[in-house]
C-alpha cells in the first residue's frame, strides 16, 4: 500500500520489549567489542574512514590512523571530556595497545593532537550520520515495521557559557541613565534554569488552552527580540535581547530561553535543542539534530524532517508528538507526503479543538451530505492536493449513497491519513510518554543533552554537540544490528513484537462515550433538520 494512498488502519503499532537493552549484555558496553565489530565491516566503516581523513593542503602528511573510530570509542566511554578519556586509554605499561589497533604507529598521539583531530570531525559529522543511515537502512531490510511509526521530541542541552549583563552596551533606558550618571547598573538577575525546570514549564506552556497567544507566552517564555554577533576586546560574543536588555554569550551558535512569572521573575536557558526522532518499535532515535534554544521546535521539525526520510530511506507512516507541534504547517507537510500526524489538538485563535461545524466535527468525522450522520473513512489519497473519501454509515436518503469526497485543506488539523477515530492513533498518543525515556537513555550513555555542570561539554558551539549526537546514534544501532543478528555475516534473531492496547481501547472507547454523550453519534446540520433526523445546529453551537 502506497503511503500516497492510504487506507485505515494500516500501521502496525507493535514494540521489541528489551531492544535497547543493553546493560544486560555487557558485551556491547566495552570499546573493544566496538573496534573488533567495526574493522570486521569494511563496507560500512570504510566509507566513514575515508570521509574524516582530513589533509590540509600544503601541510606536512600525518600520521596514519583512524581518527572516526577513536571519536565514536571516546563517545562510548561516557566520558564529556577529551582529556580524562585520552588519560584512560593511553596509560599502564603498553601506551600503544590501544592506538596500534586503529592503526596508528610509532608512539600515541599526544593530547593535544587528539583533540585537535576531533575538533575537526565536527566538519565531518554528516559523515557519521549517513553511516548510522547504513546501519538503520540494513535493520529495516530485516524488519520493515523499523521507521513505520516516529516519536519526535526535544530535550534541553546546555551550553557551558554563561550569560552577562552588557553592562557596557545594554541601550535600556534604566541602564543609560545609570552610566550617564555613573551609577551601579542594577539589571534583572541572570538565573540559569534547570533543563528539568525548563521541561516542566515548556510542557506546561504547551498544554496552556487559552485561545490568547500573549496570556500562553506569559505563562511560559518570551521570545528573543535580537540576537547579533559582535567583536569585544578581541574575541566575537552573542548578544541576546530579551525583555529590553542585552546579554552576552561566549557561544555563538547557542541561543536563549527567557521564562516569565507574571512580567516578573526571569530565568534564562542557554543553549540548544536535541530533537530526537525515535523509532517506535526498537525505541531507539534515528536521527538527532542540534539547533539553537531559540528556534522553536516545529520549526527545528520541518526543516529536518527530509533527512529523517533520507537517513530511513522511506517515509513514515505515522508520526507522533505532543501539542507542540499542532502547527497548520507540519500537519499540511505530512498529509501532502502521506504521512499520518498523531498530534493532539489544541486550541487555536478562533479554531477551538471541540469545534462542530456541518461538515467536520471535533474528531475529524465528515457529515454526510445526504443525512448529516456520521460516515467512515474508506481511503485517503494524498498528493498536491489530499483528498479524504468516505461513505455514509447509516444510508437513509438517497443522497447518503455512494462514495463522497473531501479535500483535506478543509481542515488540515482533522483531515489527514491517520484519523482520531481510528484505534491506531489513540494507540501511538498513549505511548508517546513512554518514549521520553530515550532522552534519559542517551544522556547516561553517550553523554548528548547534557543538562548539568558534569554532563555539558567544556568546547562551546553547535559542531561539538551535533558530531556527537550523530555518532551516539551510530552506536546505538551497530549495538541493535549486533544484538539481532543483522549485521553482515550473521544470523538474524527472530524478533517477538508485542502490542499493548489494553490503554489505547480505554482512550477510544472514552472517545466513543463522549462522542454518544455529545449526540455526535446522531445527525446533525441542514440535511439532518431537512430530513426530520435531527437538530439543525452542531453540539459545539447548541445551548447547554
Amino acid at each position: 500500500m502506497s503511503a500516497r494512498n492510504r487506507k485505515p488502519h494500516t500501521a502496525d503499532a507493535s514494540i521489541l520489549p528489551g531492544a535497547t537493552a543493553f546493560s544486560k549484555d555487557h558485551e556491547v558496553n566495552h570499546h573493544d567489542w566496538l573496534i573488533d565489530t567495526m574493522l570486521a565491516l569494511p563496507s560500512i566503516f570504510d566509507p566513514l574512514v575515508q570521509a574524516t581523513t582530513i589533509q590540509r593542503p600544503y601541510t606536512k602528511a600525518r600520521m596514519p590512523g583512524m581518527w572516526a573510530l577513536a571519536y565514536l570509542c571516546f563517545v562510548m566511554s561516557k566520558m564529556v571530556d577529551v582529556q580524562p578519556w585520552y588519560s584512560s586509554v593511553t596509560r599502564g605499561k603498553n601506551p600503544m595497545a590501544f592506538w596500534e589497533r586503529l592503526g596508528f604507529v610509532g608512539c600515541p598521539p599526544a593530547y593535544g593532537t587528539v583533540y585537535a583531530r576531533f575538533c575537526e570531525l565536527e566538519e565531518r559529522a554528516d559523515a557519521f550520520r549517513d553511516t548510522a543511515g547504513v546501519l538503520i537502512r540494513l535493520a529495516r531490510s530485516f524488519e520493515p515495521r523499523i521507521g513505520q511509526n516516529i516519536h519526535v521530541d526535544s530535550c534541553e542541552a546546555e551550553t557551558h557559557a554563561k550569560l552577562h549583563h552588557d553592562d557596557a552596551g545594554c541601550d535600556h533606558p534604566d541602564c543609560v541613565a545609570a552610566r550617564e550618571a555613573g551609577q551601579e547598573i542594577s539589571a534583572p538577575r541572570v538565573e540559569r534554569m534547570s533543563t528539568k525546570e525548563t521541561g516542566a514549564l515548556r510542557q506546561e506552556a504547551i498544554k496552556a488552552q487559552s485561545p490568547d497567544p500573549e496570556e500562553r507566552r506569559e505563562i511560559a517564555w518570551t521570545d528573543l527580540e535580537a540576537s547579533e554577533q559582535q567583536q569585544r576586546i578581541g574575541r566575537e560574543l552573542r548578544r541576546h535581547k530579551v525583555n529590553k536588555h542585552w546579554y552576552l554569550s561566549r557561544d555563538l551558535d547557542a541561543g536563549v530561553r527567557a521564562y516569565v512569572r507574571n512580567g516578573k521573575k526571569i530565568k534564562f536557558w542557554p543553549g540548544y535543542y536535541n530533537q530526537k526522532f525515535i523509532d517506535h518499535l526498537m525505541g531507539a532515535a534515528v536521527y538527532i539534530p542540534v539547533e539553537s534554544a531559540s528556534i522553536n521546535e516545529h520549526t527545528i521539525y520541518m526543516e529536518h524532517y527530509p533527512t529523517l526520510v533520507e537517513v530511513l530511506g522511506a517515509e513514515p507512516l505515522n508520526v507522533i508528538a505532543d501539542r507542540g507541534f499542532d502547527i497548520k504547517a507540519v500537519r499540511m507537510m505530512h498529509t501532502k507526503r502521506g504521512v499520518g500526524s498523531c498530534v493532539a489538538l489544541r486550541d487555536h485563535p478562533n479554531q477551538p479543538a471541540d469545534r462542530d461545524t456541518e461538515l467536520l466535527d471535533r474528531n475529524g468525522v465528515p457529515r454526510c451530505q445526504g443525512c448529516g450522520g456520521e460516515t467512515r473513512v474508506v481511503n485517503v489519497d494524498c498528493t498536491e492536493y489530499p483528498v479524504v473519501f468516505y461513505e455514509c454509515m447509516v444510508p437513509v436518503t438517497d443522497g447518503c449513497f455512494g462514495r463522497k469526497r473531501m479535500r483535506c485543506s478543509v481542515d488540515w488539523r482533522r483531515l489527514g491519513p491517520l484519523m482520531e477515530t481510528d484505534p491506531v492513533y489513540h494507540e501511538l498518543r498513549e505511548s508517546h510518554s513512554e518514549y521520553e525515556r530515550v532522552h534519559g537513555h542517551m544522556r547516561r550513555r553517550y553523554r548528548i543533552g547534557g543538562d548539568n555542570v558534569d554532563m555539558r561539554p567544556f568546547r562551546l558551539g553547535r559542531g561539538c554537540q551535533q558530531l556527537r549526537a550523530h555518532a551516539a546514534v551510530l552506536i546505538e544501532w551497530l549495538r541493535i544490528d549486533y544484538r539481532q543478528g543483522w549485521l553482515p555475516g550473521m544470523t538474524p534473531v527472530p524478533v517477538e513484537a508485542t502490542r499493548d492496547r489494553a490503554n489505547a481501547e480505554r482512550w477510544w472507547n472514552g472517545m466513543l462515550e463522549k462522542r454518544r454523550a455529545l449526540g455526535l453519534d446522531l445527525p446533525y446540520g441542514p440535511a439532518a433538520h431537512r430530513e426530520g433526523l435531527g437538530e439543525l445546529l452542531p453540539p459545539s453551537e447548541r445551548d447547554e
